[in-house]
């Protein structure tokens, strides 16, 4: 999809990343942040942490149809949210742009851009068209929860792929994910002569909840 970048830096010096969607021609995300931490994000401070405005989520990739009789917008708002900003730069000269919500620990957009287009960003072009992938917008402003689970099992393997696949059909919980990575070092314990899986549980939930 399509959006298009601004920034902008009012009376106060608070410096305003904003992103625009080119299909529902919503400004989605505005992130302020000081004229230090813009400093540290285009020098390469990873998830650097930022307050945004954000709206229209609901609306983001949708196309704004207009006609001459009025058109009603229902905004689904999150007046506040705190967000992580990263800049990074691949081996093929594509700058992206990542942007990640600290309540659901969710990276829901990530732009890319040129060099070019980055330089023209950063000395004040406003919408500036860039491309960008996004997941998890109905996860923004939403917590996520994680809880530790343990289960015995008596089968004779250590293959974490194997113990992954029988803990996804074995231990699903209504209402929650599970986190299937069984990465830890502690993923495979013992207990005696039993067997125990150590996994992770997580699910998503309103801040009002």
């Amino acid at each position: 999809m399509k959006v298009k970048l601004s920034l902008s830096r009012n009376s106060n010096d608070v410096i305003s990343l904003s992103i625009k969607d080119c299909a529902s021609l919503v400004t989605f995300i505005e992130c302020e942040m000081t004229p230090s931490d813009f400093a540290y994000l285009i020098t390469g401070q990873a998830f650097m942490e930022s307050n945004a405005k954000v709206k229209g989520l609901d609306l983001v990739g949708k196309t704004k149809v207009q006609e001459q009789r009025a058109v009603e917008y229902n905004f689904n708002t999150t007046d506040r949210a705190v967000f992580k900003l990263s800049l990074s730069r691949n081996s093929n000269d594509v700058i992206t742009l990542s942007i990640k919500d600290c309540a659901s620990l969710v990276t829901f957009i990530e732009c890319e851009m040129t060099p070019a287009d980055f330089a023209y960003l950063i000395t004040g072009q406003a919408l500036m068209e860039a491309d960008a992938k996004m997941k998890g917008l109905d996860l923004v402003g939403k917590t996520k929860v994680q809880e530790q689970r343990s289960v015995e099992y008596n089968f004779n393997t250590t293959d974490r792929t194997v113990l992954s696949k029988w803990i996804e059909d074995n231990c699903q919980e209504e209402g929650w994910t599970i986190d299937q990575s069984l990465t830890s070092r502690d993923s495979v314990s013992w207990q005696g002569n039993k067997s125990v899986l150590n996994y992770k549980v997580y699910k998503y939930v309103d801040n009002q909840s």
